[in-house]
């Protein structure tokens, strides 16, 4: 038998160990680098105010360009305030007929500090 023939026989996937890929792009075109931007302001608004634009993920769609759908799926537990925080959400991305859902999981506390 050959090689190709005796891994149709032995999946190999159930041996492996699923590794979570950290980083993607929207179209993996062979032979380009990832590029970095990184900037730095002081911006006229307090904390908690930017943080909860950042957590309003529902509503990237009206707002970041090539996000076609934004929907939070997971909620986090309600903090003693009774206030919850997206941990999970689907972005659908697209741009020239083409799109791509991706989730986003939200790890981090709600912790501002000013």
């Amino acid at each position: 038998m050959s090689k190709s023939i005796l891994q149709t026989l032995r999946p190999q996937h159930a041996f492996r160990t699923l590794n979570r890929q950290t980083r993607r792009t929207f179209l993996n075109v062979p032979g380009t680098e990832s590029q970095t931007i990184t900037a730095l302001r002081i911006l006229p608004y307090n904390s908690n105010s930017l943080y909860r634009l950042i957590a309003d993920i529902d509503s990237y769609s009206e707002f970041i360009p090539y996000c076609t759908s934004s929907k939070v799926t997971k909620w986090s537990e309600p903090t003693e305030e009774g206030k919850r925080w997206p941990s999970e959400a689907d972005l659908k991305v697209g741009w020239g007929g083409m799109d791509e859902t991706e989730q986003d999981i939200h790890e981090s506390e709600h912790a501002v500090a000013a």
